[in-house]
């Protein structure tokens, strides 16, 4: 994969099949993000300790639903000095 192609979202290779991906660079560090898709919880899982009218006026300010919070899923591949990382928090 390349950070270039993936940096240009109109150029099409094999690997155009990540469903969303950006990519930077922080000085000599290649960064590239990519999205493994999008996880519903339920919104009262988020803040079991909440004011209920309160995590609702916060998810309606975030433009979410009031009943389902879509939690975006990344991982980081960070490469630098001839090494890749995969960052996955998950």
């Amino acid at each position: 994969m390349s950070l270039d192609t993936a940096s240009r979202p109109g150029k099409t290779e094999t690997d155009d099949l990540v469903p969303s991906r950006y990519a930077l660079r922080v000085g000599e560090i290649d960064v590239l993000v990519i999205s493994d898709g999008v996880l519903p919880l339920p919104a009262a899982t988020l803040a079991t300790n909440a004011d209920a009218a309160e995590l609702a006026a916060w998810l309606d300010y975030m433009r979410q639903p009031p009943d389902v919070f879509k939690w975006p899923l990344n991982v980081v591949v960070v490469r630098s000095g001839g090494r890749t990382i995969l960052v996955d928090a998950g």
